[in-house]
């Protein structure tokens, strides 16, 4: 099921990346080029930095307990944060860089009955990070890890009759493998409006969040968009 899952993440992002790969440019006049120089390539993203905000819909890839099933669940509570942007190259023919952002990030995992289910015996806990995603950017695509470190735990069920605090110390720090798309719908010379795809797979457990054996291993898809702001013109 983990291989399946994670096939899947990474077949839906690798379609949209490649499908989603054109761009519409506001074309800048042409800057005068140095006698022998070699001008950068106005088609080569600066150094820039921006903010993000978008959706993330989870779901539970490992061991699930006798008697209980998982199921898709959508955050309520959108991850934002920051993000920084370096090329490795002005003056080349393709967009090659290092990305890191930075901010809060939610992951909830569903487990419910395998009979009798209704919205109260549903739980949908919360799990809160502070998220660092280091990665490398190639033509639209993003690989890289993410790096999450708790900051809170909360539980729920699905109609929201049960809402109490858990303690933050059961969760681990969440290592996850990340592969998705920063795909430029606008770019200027000021900065560029971007969608953002990405799937998510944890190298680790989230921790024993139900006081025994069972921690759950959420694989998550998310949604978004990003505003940077060129720091350096080409």
């Amino acid at each position: 099921m983990k291989i399946r899952i994670l096939t899947i993440i990474v077949s839906l992002v690798t379609m949209y990346v490649s499908v989603s790969a054109q761009s519409i440019r506001a074309t800048p006049e042409e800057p005068a080029k140095a006698p022998g120089a070699e001008s950068a390539n106005p088609d080569i993203f600066p150094m820039s930095v921006g903010a993000y905000i978008g959706g993330r819909a989870c779901v539970n890839a490992g061991e699930i307990p006798t008697g209980t099933k998982t199921g898709l669940s959508m955050n309520g509570v959108p991850d934002f944060g920051a993000t920084f942007y370096v090329p490795f190259t002005t003056t080349g023919s393709s967009n090659i860089g290092f990305n890191l952002a930075f901010g809060y990030t939610s992951l909830t995992v569903v487990s419910k009955p395998e009979s009798g289910v209704t919205d109260g015996t549903t739980l949908v806990p919360k799990l809160s990070y502070f998220a660092i995603t280091p990665t490398f950017y190639l033509k639209g695509i993003s690989v890289g890890v993410n790096i999450g470190i708790p900051t809170g735990l909360t539980y729920f069920n699905k109609d929201e009759t049960i809402k109490a605090p858990g303690q933050k110390d059961l969760l681990n720090t969440l290592v996850s493998f990340h592969f998705g798309g920063i795909i430029p719908i606008y770019y200027d010379e000021f900065g560029r409006f971007n969608f953002l795809i990405s799937g998510s797979y944890p190298l680790g457990d989230v921790g024993k969040i139900y006081g025994n054996d069972y921690a759950p291993v959420p694989a998550s898809l998310s949604l978004g968009v990003s505003y940077v702001v060129n720091l350096m013109g080409n």
